[in-house]
């Protein structure tokens, strides 16, 4: 009882349409929800009378995601319950399921967005956000949507330029499954070209490269060309002859070259070229 009057107080803080994020069956307690607050939630959709009914927390950081089963009970004819989000938590999503069904919300899930104490997004929601649109979608209740990543991302992008380093592999692998597959690849060819000439560090053009690579493969060598001319004793040089090592026929064969390898590239680590 005590548990279930202390979930219903954090709605009656202020009334429903004014005070609470809503959706068509689902509504918090807060409007902009905010890490190490005690939120609550009203849920009445098609799984809410399910005697079999599991409700999940999941938050992400950065582009991981993390689980927390939920306690809830029935309050007249809603399911109520309440969670807490880490000071790590950048977005996240609630989902109610049962043993056959998932409340998918119409395909959208019920994925939201992380504020900070002034109301405002927090740095990284829209593009931790975007990852619940991703391959793991079905997961969350979601329709795959890269169309909706690829707009999140850029959202990001757009209010803290600084993120594009941290999401650009994700934004990169989203954007080549969107109808936006083009704009986002030149945009991405115009960063290669600035990175090659202020020359880049190289474990930052490989992260990029690996990507292009996949991308516009007609043109993988090129772009493989222009990291080996910056850095021709560099990690991807070592990697590009580590082949030549387990193509040996003998074990003491295979053994010379991995030590001749490791010779030629002392000033890289074994663990980073195999």
């Amino acid at each position: 009882v005590k548990f279930l009057w202390a979930i219903a107080g954090l709605f009656f803080l202020v009334p429903f349409g004014a005070g609470a994020q809503q959706s068509s069956s689902l509504e918090l307690s807060m409007t902009y929800p905010k890490v190490h607050r005690r939120i609550g939630f009203q849920y009445d959709g098609q799984l809410s009378k399910s005697p079999d009914l599991k409700s999940t927390l999941y938050y992400s950081v950065e582009t991981r995601i993390y689980a927390q089963q939920l306690s809830h009970a029935m309050m007249g004819d809603k399911l109520i319950g309440s969670f807490t989000l880490p000071d790590s938590a950048q977005a996240f999503a609630l989902v109610f399921k049962d043993e056959e069904t998932t409340d998918k919300n119409n395909g959208r899930g019920y994925v939201y967005n992380v504020y900070t104490a002034d109301n405002l997004p927090s740095l990284g929601t829209y593009a931790s956000e975007a990852v619940f649109y991703g391959n793991m979608a079905s997961l969350f209740g979601i329709t795959r949507n890269f169309d909706t990543s690829v707009t999140l991302y850029e959202k990001e992008f757009a209010q803290h330029p600084d993120q594009k380093d941290i999401y650009r592999n994700e934004y990169l692998t989203a954007g080549r499954y969107s109808k936006d597959r083009i704009t986002v690849l030149g945009g991405i060819k115009s960063k290669w070209e600035q990175m090659i000439s202020r020359r880049a560090p190289e474990d930052s053009l490989i992260k990029v490269y690996s990507i292009l690579s996949n991308f516009d493969r007609p043109n993988a060598e090129a772009y493989k060309d222009s990291v080996l001319a910056l850095y021709p004793h560099g990690l991807l040089s070592a990697r590009d002859k580590v082949g030549g090592v387990f193509k040996k026929t003998s074990a003491d064969s295979m053994v010379d070259a991995y030590n001749e390898l490791m010779a030629e590239y002392k000033d890289q680590k074994p663990e980073d070229i195999l």
